[in-house]
């Protein structure tokens, strides 16, 4: 158990050192290789969309491809209103892939993680944790902590305990619980917090 939670927790880390995060967007030049790139890239994000706790735009953001699927999304809209096809087809040329690769790895990763917690539900469950564990550690990586105050920690220390009682109380619980809240409790509270406060 404890090994598959550093393994997995490493991974995470690991993955931030490599990848540069946000600062080191992938250059995607449209041809063989790089479909089959992106169609890993949509698995693997799929798969983190799967595991509870580990976020999809965060594993794209290590891996430097979150930019280029985000911006292809947007420009795909602006291709499609404005009638440039050239435009239409090279976006697609990224999202098409990276869409196959997403549907193929929430069902083969679902299938996955159903054999692994039947089969080894200790040491995938350790691992779960790993993964969950490292991802705020990946992300406080890629921050700058130039101009840091106690001011600003101790408001975001009261903005993460706000948007967790919107999410937990308000979201999760009223509605009867885990599993039965009717939409995602995080995605609520950060709505919350950033409509409250949108020039924070």
């Amino acid at each position: 158990g404890a090994i598959a939670f550093v393994l997995a927790f490493a991974l995470v880390v690991g993955l931030k050192i490599v990848g540069g995060g946000n600062s080191a967007d992938a250059s995607i030049t449209l041809g063989l290789g790089q479909m089959i790139i992106l169609f890993m890239i949509g698995v693997i994000a799929a798969a983190t969309m799967v595991i509870p706790g580990v976020s999809g735009s965060m594993m794209l953001m290590l891996l430097g491809y979150y930019n280029p699927v985000v911006g292809s999304v947007s420009g795909l809209v602006d291709a499609l209103l404005s009638g440039n096809m050239s435009a239409v087809l090279r976006c697609c040329g990224v999202l098409i892939p990276f869409g196959i690769g997403v549907v193929v790895g929430i069902f083969a990763v679902a299938k996955l993680i159903e054999i692994l917690l039947r089969r080894f539900p200790g040491p995938t469950y350790c691992a779960i944790m790993g993964l969950v564990t490292a991802s705020p550690v990946a992300i406080l990586m890629g921050l700058s902590y130039t101009g840091l105050t106690a001011a600003a920690v101790i408001f975001s220390v009261v903005m993460l305990a706000l948007g967790s009682v919107v999410a937990i109380v308000v979201v999760k619980q009223m509605f009867g619980g885990l599993g039965q809240n009717f939409v995602n409790p995080a995605l609520v509270g950060r709505i919350v917090l950033m409509g409250s406060f949108p020039a924070t």
